[in-house]
């Protein structure tokens, strides 16, 4: 069964608060959601080698849109990890990067998304202090396949976000009886 990463224009999170960003340990620089400008947010760990092309694009965007505020939050077990993928280079990471230690900051997130578990690397964009976008990606599902740049170019300019329409209503699955062929071909068993 193939990930549905689609964000869908009524997700729990849309228009709530950003949850603050206390607690966290910036290792490469420092930041703080700014009211005055956009934000990105973007969660991420050194463990998930999938995810080092979004990390890499997601930086490149950073240098595209100099007055948005990104900040980076490495969710690893231990902030040496986070400083290791630093030194080491292993993905192009320039803006401001902290260390969640305890995950805090990660879980307020998660929570205020409705999720179960929340998909590395995970980005939202916030504007006015309320999350106005989020969108999860992966190895199998890069930056160039979401929609996160076009809403990030549209928030900076003050236009309305693509519509992605309403998550689909899933279907119950309906269990089908066994015919009387079917028993037949079962000896007769029922």
């Amino acid at each position: 069964m193939a990930s549905n990463y689609t964000t869908y224009s009524d997700d729990f999170s849309l228009g709530k608060p950003a949850p603050a960003l206390t607690g966290l340990d910036f290792i490469n620089g420092s930041a703080e959601l700014s009211a005055s400008k956009v934000n990105v947010i973007m969660f991420f760990a050194k463990w998930d080698k999938g995810g080092y092309g979004v990390i890499s694009a997601v930086d490149a965007l950073s240098k595209e849109y100099p007055e948005v505020n990104f900040i980076a939050i490495g969710t690893d077990p231990a902030k040496a990890d986070i400083q290791r993928f630093l030194d080491k280079k292993e993905a192009a990471l320039t803006f401001p990067v902290a260390f969640d230690a305890g995950k805090s900051v990660h879980n307020a997130y998660k929570e205020v998304t409705g999720l179960g578990a929340m998909g590395l690397p995970h980005l939202f964009i916030i504007k006015d202090g309320n999350i106005v976008w989020r969108e999860q990606f992966g190895q199998a599902h890069p930056l160039s396949k979401g929609n996160f740049a076009e809403q990030l170019r549209r928030v900076t300019k003050g236009e309305t976000l693509v519509d992605n329409g309403a998550r689909p209503k899933a279907e119950p699955k309906q269990e089908e009886d066994a015919g009387p062929a079917e028993e037949e071909e079962m000896g007769g068993l029922f």
